[in-house]
């Protein structure tokens, strides 16, 4: 029983520190104008898509170290990739502004 209680003490104390070892990525996605960007696409390549809210906020939890491509990007938008190494726990703001694409932009007359 004592083995026992050992082993489960390590298992726990082992699953904390895994847990307290993941960061958490979050910002803010603006327009050129300064205009808050909704519903705009967060990718962190391999890991987690997300989108921003109404005030073009989004949030990464549970972020695992290593070297990763945070890429932004949203209809009408110019994409923007940042590559980020992430080192442990951690909370890491990377924030985007994005400019109009003149590209998606055409009209189309029928």
């Amino acid at each position: 029983m004592n083995r026992f209680l050992r082993l489960f003490t390590l298992l726990l104390i082992t699953s904390i520190n895994v847990q307290a070892q993941t960061a958490t990525i979050s910002g803010k996605i603006t327009t050129s104008d300064g205009q808050s960007a909704a519903d705009v696409t967060v990718n962190l390549q391999g890991v987690r898509r997300v989108s921003t809210n109404k005030m073009g906020e989004y949030r990464i939890p549970n972020v695992s170290a290593g070297t990763f491509t945070l890429r932004v990007s949203a209809i009408g938008l110019i994409t923007q990739e940042k590559t980020i190494t992430i080192s442990g726990a951690e909370t890491r703001v990377e924030d985007f502004v994005l400019k109009e694409s003149s590209a998606q932009l055409k009209e189309i007359t029928i």
